[in-house]
């Protein structure tokens, strides 16, 4: 992150565990201070996800001119709140489960966009998969996926489905499935998921009944 002025972890150079490498960040920079925190400030168990806060010579001072911002992305005793979801592995490595902000909250249970994602992806025929939260008057949130294939491949949404409830938990499987080649993307190529929300609401027309008055 820039307010982080780059890097802050890294993996060990040499590990015989690939998961090291290919499933966490690693340890933090030597000077850097980390801690995960619940929703209260309470630092989590490890195991436990919550939000990524960070300390150390390498943070930034503020953001310029916003005072208003600069307050509220700190702790009280100095921590920088990236807005990042992590969670320390027992041998001591992070791991980031995603985004605070990507966070779907259905009917009071907590959901990684990433957890679906990367289920979708294990499908030979999908390229890439993108969930997103959308509006539900009974739930608050509901799931939503757009899908795309890869070239010349070929599967329906009932295949997604049946999918899905092999390896996810039903609070999990997503309502709203679509099928999609192009989507808007930041200059690095990410992304944006809350144009994908924007979005949804004309791909998927019951959604607008769903939109809490």
């Amino acid at each position: 992150m820039t307010e982080n002025s780059g890097g802050t972890f890294q993996t060990p150079i040499l590990s015989e565990d690939m998961s090291v490498v290919s499933e966490s960040v690693g340890e933090p920079y030597q000077g850097v201070e980390a801690k995960i925190l619940d929703k209260d400030g309470n630092v989590v168990p490890k195991g436990t996800i919550g939000e990524l806060v960070t300390k150390g010579y390498f943070l930034f001072n503020g953001y310029v001119n916003d005072d208003e911002k600069t307050k509220e992305s700190f702790t009280e005793d100095g921590f920088f709140k990236t807005g990042d979801l992590a969670l320390l592995r027992e041998d001591g490595m992070l791991k980031i489960t995603g985004r605070e902000k990507d966070l779907i909250i259905r009917g009071g249970e907590n959901i990684q966009p990433t957890e679906i994602e990367d289920y979708i992806n294990e499908m030979p025929a999908v390229k890439a998969s993108f969930v997103i939260g959308v509006p539900s008057k009974r739930l608050d949130e509901e799931v939503a996926v757009y899908i795309q294939l890869n070239e010349g491949a070929s599967i329906t949404i009932d295949d997604v489905k049946a999918h899905c409830k092999n390896g996810l938990a039903r609070f999990k499987h997503p309502k709203y499935i679509k099928f999609e080649d192009t989507y808007p993307l930041t200059t690095t190529g990410k992304v944006q998921k809350f144009l994908l929300q924007k979005q949804a609401l004309e791909d998927f027309p019951e959604l607008k009944d769903e939109i809490q008055e």
